[in-house]
């Protein structure tokens, strides 16, 4: 893994942690899934006041 031209940022060794990192990502998606229009409703916010100051 040293000599890999693209190691990975986190590497799960055994089962019982690659499905811990799953089930954790399933938990980000749902999240994600649950604020998405929100988060993307700020797209182009501007702090105006801070430029008044």
């Amino acid at each position: 893994m040293v000599n890999a031209p693209q190691p990975p940022l986190r590497l799960a060794l055994d089962s019982d942690t690659l499905e811990r990192v799953a089930e954790k990502n399933r938990e980000v998606n749902r999240e994600l899934a649950a604020w998405r229009a929100l988060s993307l409703s700020t797209d182009g916010f501007e702090d105006t006041q801070g430029a008044q100051a």
